[in-house]
């Protein structure tokens, strides 16, 4: 049998660590780059100069990640308008890619300069938190085509000048109290066919005494 001396087998153990330490720092960096996709992880707060939002799920190279919505910054805002993804504020030629899935309580109570809402089919927005909108009194449209779940207390409550309000969604199971109280004018309630009855119910009973819902390709 061949023997190993003492000097051959402590190279063969310097080898080994050293090919160890490279494989352990290989995958960290991985790893770092996976959940530190374009340089936000779960738990940052970030603005695009308009509004503020927190990261609820860091995205990676192959698939889009998460915010909710925390609060307006600017209120100079005329409109918001949400399609795919975030703008990144620091290059304007890339895109986060993460999706808008909550907007917090009171995020954009008193911007009396906004005037319309809109997210698109391709967003993710199921949550409109508690007092997201009060007080807005120039809003006058909103369209929400995600796959909205739920619209809190006092969501809109005193948008005095709201007129049309859409959705795509066949998914809401709540609308809360005074969601749109003292929303007088607020009339007009684009719904997918199949839910017009159960949607107009629910938004009258949240305040929206006036309203009425048609079916929203008419």
């Amino acid at each position: 049998m061949r023997q190993i001396s003492f000097q051959h087998f402590k190279k063969f153990l310097i080898f080994t660590a050293l090919v160890m330490t490279i494989l352990f720092f290989s995958k960290t960096d991985i790893k770092a780059e996976e959940s530190e996709y374009n340089g936000l992880i779960e738990g940052d707060v970030f603005t695009d100069g308009w509004c503020e939002f927190k990261v609820t799920k860091a995205a990676t190279a192959e698939e889009s990640g998460e915010v909710t919505l925390v609060k307006c910054v600017n209120k100079r805002i005329v409109g918001f308008c949400y399609g795919d993804y975030l703008y990144d504020i620091n290059d304007t030629d890339r895109v986060y890619d993460y999706d808008i899935v909550s907007i917090e309580e009171n995020a954009f109570r008193n911007c009396s300069r906004l005037q319309t809402v809109q997210f698109n089919s391709k967003s993710k927005l199921t949550t409109i938190g508690k007092g997201a909108f009060r007080n807005c009194k120039k809003i006058k449209k909103i369209w929400v085509m995600s796959k909205l779940e739920m619209i809190e207390n006092d969501a809109f409550s005193g948008c005095t000048k709201l007129t049309y309000f859409t959705t795509g969604s066949k998914n809401i199971k709540k609308v809360g109290k005074n969601a749109f109280k003292n929303c007088k004018n607020f009339k007009a309630l684009a719904v997918p066919e199949s839910k017009t009855k159960k949607y107009e119910k629910m938004f009258k009973k949240a305040g929206a005494k006036n309203v009425k819902a048609r079916d929203m390709y008419e």
